[in-house]
């Protein structure tokens, strides 16, 4: 792809080959005023493809739910490649802004859009904002059918971060029933805006997390574990802001908690001053 722009509204689905280079702008939106649906993205593609993003993708969720179950007005972007192990490569970012300020069920989606999927989040890229990484939302009834093909397995090697502004805006990654491994060298971060959340697994259904990287919660943000989730840390616990435990988080020899932000917004560099909070036990 070049310097290009998409804009879909309703319920639209473009598949484009995965193993292809970003190098502009792809934009996946679902029109504020345009109706309810589901606007997907999907990378095609057997066995593991890489998806090489040296661009931005930005998924936006802000069209109105008309109330019809299944008509969710959520932008969605994945594999659809039945047990494919999709990897996001190059220095580029994926965007996901959902709109739940103005609609409690504009969420922006990155999802496997296929059964038995797996997501690698490769070094040099970035998965920022706030909406969903996996989705595990109850299926059924509602006709949440992105919801039914969530990731199986997450792998963090680069950087995802919780960007939010307002007290509902949070960054929520559930894989479904599997684990979800920050890497060494990985970084997982809360930033900007009082009340921005990072929650990490779910309530309802078993998620492994293990940290071997960095996971920071900067003043005034929140890292949440959902009760169904069992957390290891072997890296760095680091923030001036606060974590709530649902149930236990297991601390290895080799954790290091260090109180207080890095110096850049990037979680690199050393931590200042600060006071890290952490609500729960901890083993």
């Amino acid at each position: 792809f070049g310097d290009v722009a998409y804009f879909f509204v309703w319920a639209v689905t473009l598949t484009v080959p995965a193993a292809v280079t970003n190098n502009g702008a792809i934009r996946v939106q679902n029109v504020s005023g345009q109706g309810s649906g589901k606007i997907r993205l999907m990378l095609s593609g057997a066995g593991g493809p890489v998806f090489v993003n040296n661009g931005l993708v930005s998924l936006e969720g802000n069209g109105g739910d008309n109330g019809a179950a299944g008509n969710q007005p959520w932008a969605a972007f994945g594999s659809g490649t039945a047990g494919a192990g999709l990897t996001l490569a190059g220095t580029g970012t994926v965007s996901l802004a959902s709109n739940l300020n103005v609609q409690p069920d504009s969420f922006a989606v990155l999802a496997g859009l296929a059964t038995g999927t797996s997501l690698t989040n490769a070094a040099g890229h970035t998965i920022q904002g706030n909406g969903y990484i996996g989705l595990n939302l109850a299926d059924g009834a509602s006709g949440n059918t992105i919801s039914a093909y969530r990731f199986n397995i997450l792998v963090n090697q680069g950087l995802i971060r919780a960007i939010g502004s307002a007290s509902n805006t949070w960054l929520q990654i559930q894989p479904s029933g599997g684990a979800f491994v920050n890497e060494a060298g990985g970084r997982l971060v809360t930033l900007l805006g009082t009340g921005t959340v990072m929650r990490i697994g779910s309530h309802t259904v078993a998620t492994g997390f293990t940290n071997n990287g960095l996971l920071e919660a900067r003043s005034g943000t929140l890292v949440a574990f959902g009760t169904a989730t069992t957390a290891r840390v072997n890296g760095e616990l680091r923030g001036g802001g606060a974590y709530v435990v649902a149930t236990n988080i297991f601390l290895a020899d080799s954790a290091t908690l260090a109180p207080g932000a890095s110096e850049a917004a990037d979680g690199t560099g050393a931590s200042t001053v600060g006071l890290l909070t952490v609500t729960g036990n901890v083993a």
